[in-house]
């Protein structure tokens, strides 16, 4: 197991990891560097009522988000995973991936075992601005906080 403290910080740079979405094509981080800033919604089983709500906020706030050239990535475990998360969060608009070697459970949350969830606040060039985790003394980051994070990298980083 990585502790998550050592592998991710804010101000590093993250790792190019890959997914597969639900089609099976396989979607990389860097296939997002210089276009956009990231939110990536990683959860694990079972879909906690925390990250249901945070989703939910993220998807009331979607308009707000494109304006601020903003995508949000929701990683799952597995494909049970993705169809739990699209039955408490009707009509989601944001791409499901699916977590298939566990690389970002391993890197984000620390654990292989795909339990818990985390946020974590990409600029478009990969770097890390912000992360939270499910089971941390603070709470995890609220919609708004991560609006107001993605308006601040916007402000630092216009281009």
């Amino acid at each position: 197991m990585v502790d998550w403290r050592e592998e991710i910080k804010s101000g590093q740079m993250i790792p190019d990891i890959r997914f597969q979405d639900r089609d099976g094509r396989e979607v990389r981080i860097s296939d997002f560097r210089n276009r956009a800033n990231l939110v990536l919604m990683v959860t694990g089983e079972p879909v906690q009522p925390e990250f249901t709500k945070r989703l939910l906020e993220l998807k009331n706030a979607q308009a707000d988000l494109e304006w601020e050239n903003a995508q949000v990535l929701v990683v799952c475990g597995s494909e049970d995973i993705c169809r739990q998360v699209e039955a408490v969060v009707p009509e989601i608009r944001f791409p499901l991936l699916i977590d298939q070697i566990g690389k970002a459970f391993e890197l984000i949350l620390g654990s292989e075992e795909r339990k818990g969830f985390a946020v974590v606040i990409l600029d478009r060039y990969g770097e890390i601005y912000n992360f939270s985790r499910s089971g941390e003394t603070t709470p995890v980051y609220t919609g708004e906080e991560i609006l107001d994070t993605i308006r601040f990298i916007e402000l630092q980083c216009p281009e």
